[in-house]
């Protein structure tokens, strides 16, 4: 193993110990929550050489997991039982399932941004969502394969049905081929890029591997009176789609539709930078009046107060507006890194 590098809370708690040690409590007890308080569902969602879930992992006692730096190694595995949890839905549709102690990164609008326990959530946060982070398994499957495979869950309406195995495992572009032929049988374009099937699992799984690819997307559940539950997948981020996955043109009403979607100048309203009004008022008061009078500052007061979100391509305009300082510009661009996109509520 490499350097240990440890969280904000255990270097609080190693703190804490040699203070009692300096005053000569040398018999000191350090008490933590079971997995030091980052306990999740086995059926959690995670990447290791593919996609998979936190029990698939622990089956096998793996060694390797995806982290926001990259792949990581595993250091031990610990069976927590049977423990009160909290499953936290964001706006759209992801689910965080875990104990009270685990905890999520989260933006406020008052400026707050940092880790939070789900047992101390407020119900106002903005949970990231990773996008374009994924650890892509090695298993090469013929890109002709794969799209054919895609191709076969047109009109499926099994609520058992999962992305195949040899999928999951697959290499990068084994899931883009798949998730075109999945898209060219059995989605749809009407305004959005849709597809729905009847069972939860495979529109889940449908959700994580396009957000590997860095496309985001928003889920929701349709009663079907009489039949399965409906459960949709649509598509926010449609230049990410068009050029990770795309459909193939037939010559259909779904390609017109697709075309005339692609051709709209994009609705930045529908991607923007939640809990940032704090920041770009702190930024604004030390500018200098030259760089206010700049197109991106003039009317930046409007984002104080965080009812109104600006877009990604503005909060960038206002980091490269501003003059290079230690103190100024680089909050907004860390947090509006390049490819960077919605997050969910």
């Amino acid at each position: 193993m490499g350097e240990v590098v440890m969280r904000d809370y255990q270097r609080a708690g190693f703190e804490a110990v040699r203070e009692q040690w300096k005053c000569g409590n040398k018999r000191t007890v350090v008490c933590y929550p079971t997995g030091t308080g980052k306990c999740q569902s086995l059926c959690s969602f995670c990447w290791s050489e593919g996609l998979t879930t936190i029990g698939e992992l622990f089956a096998k006692q793996a060694t390797r997991i995806m982290g926001p730096g990259g792949p990581k190694e595993i250091a031990g595995w610990h069976d927590d039982g049977v423990r009160e949890g909290l499953k936290a839905t964001l706006e759209c549709g992801l689910t965080i399932d875990g104990t009270r102690e685990h905890r999520i990164w989260c933006r406020r609008d008052d400026g707050f941004e940092g880790w939070v326990k789900l047992g101390e959530l407020q119900g106002n946060e903005y949970a990231a969502v990773a996008r374009g982070q994924a650890d892509w398994g090695k298993l090469k499957v013929d890109s002709e394969d794969a799209y054919l495979l895609g191709l076969l869950y047109q009109s499926n309406f099994s609520e058992n049905r999962t992305v195949p195995l040899c999928i999951l495992r697959g290499t990068k572009q084994a899931v883009r081929s798949f998730l075109r032929g999945y898209w060219d049988g059995d989605g749809w374009v009407d305004g959005q890029i849709r597809c729905s099937s009847a069972s939860s699992v495979l529109i889940d799984q449908i959700h994580q591997l396009l957000l590997g690819l860095g496309v985001y997307c928003a889920r929701s559940l349709k009663p079907v009176p009489g039949h399965c539950d409906a459960h949709i997948l649509a598509v926010r981020d449609v230049q990410a789609f068009d050029r990770e996955v795309g459909i193939t043109r037939f010559g259909i009403t779904k390609d017109q539709n697709y075309d005339r979607l692609l051709a709209k100048k994009r609705n930045t309203n529908l991607d923007t930078v939640p809990g940032i009004g704090r920041t770009i008022q702190a930024m604004g008061s030390g500018l200098p009046s030259k760089c206010r009078r700049k197109d991106s500052w003039r009317q930046a007061d409007a984002y104080y107060d965080g009812k109104k979100k600006p877009s990604y391509p503005l909060v960038r305009e206002l980091a490269e507006a501003a003059p290079p300082s230690p103190a100024r510009g680089r909050r907004l661009r860390r947090r509006t890194p390049a490819g960077a996109g919605p997050r969910g509520r």
